[in-house]
C-alpha cells in the first residue's frame, strides 16, 4: 500500500457549508444540527465533488480512501474484531450495543466526541457510514492487492464503518455495505484521504 493520509474524524457540516458557499453546490440537508457534527445527506458524487474542491483549495490531492486504507486506518494496528480490547466495557463507537450512552441514540454525535484509535481516528467505527472510493463486489475476487481501489462495473459503491444505527458486529474494520452512488441517506457522510 503506498504512503496516505486519512482525516482524523469525518467530514463536519462546518467543513461541508464552506464548499458548498465557495462552489454553490447543493447544501446538504441536516437533521440534529450543523457545526461539528458529520455531515449527513450525501451521495458519492457530493463527496467527490467536496474532494475536487479541497484539493483545488489546498494545492494538495484530497480523495475519498479506498476500502483498503480505511479498513487499515480504522483497525488502528489491531488484529481483532475492534481496536480496542473485544470485551471492554469503555464506549469507543457510537452503535447499537457498543456501550456509549449517547443521550440521544437515535443520532450521530459530533465529529470529535468519541476516543480515537492508536491511529489518532475518530468515530472510525460507528456514528455514520462513510463513501469509500470503491465499487461494491460482493466478494473481493480480481481486487487489486496493492491497497487501490476497484473502480470497475459500479452499479453501487462501498460504505465502511457502520453508523450509530448499526449493530456492533457492523461496525467491524472488515464490516462493510453498499449503496448506490447517488443514495441520500441520513447515516452515511465521509471523510478524506491523500496521497503522501
Amino acid at each position: 500500500m503506498a504512503p496516505f493520509s486519512i482525516g482524523t474524524y469525518e467530514v463536519s457540516f462546518a467543513e461541508y457549508d464552506k464548499f458548498v458557499r465557495a462552489t454553490k453546490h447543493e447544501r446538504a440537508n441536516d437533521q440534529w444540527g450543523r457545526g461539528s457534527q458529520p455531515v449527513i445527506n450525501v451521495s458519492w458524487g457530493d463527496a467527490i465533488a467536496y474532494t475536487k474542491w479541497l484539493s483545488k483549495e489546498t494545492g494538495q490531492t484530497y480523495r475519498l480512501p479506498t476500502e483498503g486504507e480505511w479498513e487499515y486506518a480504522a483497525r488502528g494496528g489491531a488484529t481483532g474484531n475492534y481496536w480496542w480490547p473485544e470485551y471492554d466495557d469503555k464506549a469507543y463507537a457510537v452503535c447499537v450495543g457498543c456501550d456509549f450512552r449517547n443521550p440521544n441514540p437515535d443520532r450521530p454525535v459530533s465529529v470529535e466526541k468519541m476516543p480515537a484509535n492508536p491511529y489518532k481516528l475518530l468515530n472510525a467505527p460507528g456514528n455514520v457510514q462513510e463513501w469509500v472510493a470503491d465499487c461494491y463486489m460482493q466478494t473481493y475476487d480480481g481486487a487489486p492487492t496493492d491497497g487501490s481501489a476497484r473502480t470497475w462495473n459500479c452499479p453501487t459503491r462501498v460504505l465502511r464503518g457502520g453508523s450509530y444505527l448499526s449493530r456492533k458486529a457492523d461496525v467491524r474494520p472488515a464490516a462493510r455495505s453498499r449503496m448506490k452512488a447517488g443514495a441520500l441517506q441520513f447515516d452515511i457522510g465521509f471523510r478524506v484521504a491523500r496521497d503522501e
